[in-house]
């Protein structure tokens, strides 16, 4: 039985060396032979950017070094390709590399067809013409079939030896981005003020949105609803009902959420501008107060808590 030397049993006690991330340079040589694709290639040729980036979860994140630099690069190139575009706008002729050209409409022609170059043969016996019987060229008229733009496909063009024109269909894939806002017909809020004097009294307004089946096409456009949440720091002031009359005007909003009132009492906000109804939290101790106004012709409040600090309900849209 041997035995292990003991030096081979140390540890080393030196931490291991931190793994420093991968760092990329991007640079996009200008040539003329290629010219840029885009204002911001306009904006980066001649320039170069370090960035690096890791994997976060099913998400890529780079960290740029110099994003104000980054800024100024495309700002630059975004002036580029502005003045490329009215230099295009003013001088039809000049190139402007990075915009698609635009497709002819209406049926293609083909060109006519030029026959090859010969001798003509003149009779001996056509002397007292008039005039020479030199062959017309007949042009061919007949129109491509036209193919329209489809969902998927698009013409393209090829010309072979300046004397026909074929049209065939090319696929490309098309990319569709739907950013449409969500039909909201109810919502549940959960509104608190924070009494903790370390938090420094900052309010902290949540809005749980409920979505509920959308109605038939056949029906009529759903109500609509408007919400304003303010954050006054004190309803008792003369600019405070000069600045919220004028915000109602300009809004004209259904329901309205005043916090930090410091107040007690908050039924005249209700009479005073026009709401039919009001909860409301008054201001004792660290609470600052807060009151609810709403339209009850518009829209339906239910399952209302209220208690030293909080407002808890759920809003219907009538």
């Amino acid at each position: 039985m041997s035995r292990v030397p003991s030096h081979l049993h140390r540890h080393s006690t030196s931490p291991p060396p931190t793994r420093q991330p991968l760092i990329f340079s991007s640079i996009v040589p200008s040539s003329i032979d290629q010219p840029p694709q885009s204002w911001l290639e306009m904006g980066l040729s001649g320039h170069s950017l370090t960035f690096s980036f890791h994997l976060d979860n099913q998400e890529i994140i780079m960290d740029l070094q110099d994003p104000g630099y980054v800024a100024q690069i495309i700002t630059e190139g975004m002036k580029l390709g502005i003045e490329t575009y009215i230099n295009h706008m003013n001088i039809p002729g000049t190139e402007l590399p990075f915009y698609h050209p635009e497709q002819p409409e209406g049926p293609v022609l083909a060109p006519p067809i030029n026959p090859p170059v010969s001798l003509i043969e003149v009779p001996t016996s056509s002397r007292g013409a008039t005039h020479d019987s030199t062959p017309q060229i007949e042009q061919d008229t007949t129109p491509l079939p036209t193919m329209a733009l489809q969902q998927g496909i698009r013409p393209k063009m090829y010309v072979l030896n300046s004397v026909k024109s074929f049209i065939v269909e090319e696929e490309y894939i098309k990319k569709y981005i739907l950013k449409c806002p969500v039909r909201l017909n109810k919502c549940t809020m959960d509104i608190r003020v924070i009494t903790n004097p370390n938090s420094q009294k900052k309010s902290v307004v949540l809005l749980v949105p409920t979505l509920v089946n959308l109605p038939d096409d056949d029906d009529e456009e759903p109500p609509k609803m408007s919400l304003m949440i303010w954050n006054c720091r004190g309803s008792e002031h003369s600019d405070f009902r000069i600045s919220f009359r004028s915000m109602l005007d300009y809004y004209r909003p259904t329901m309205v959420l005043l916090l930090e009132t410091q107040m007690t009492h908050h039924q005249h906000l209700a009479d005073d501008f026009s709401f039919s109804d009001i909860a409301n939290v008054p201001a004792i101790k660290g609470c600052g107060g807060m009151a609810l106004v709403w339209k009850k012709d518009s829209i339906s409040i239910d399952g209302l808590v209220i208690n030293n600090e909080e407002i808890h309900c759920t809003i219907n849209v009538q």
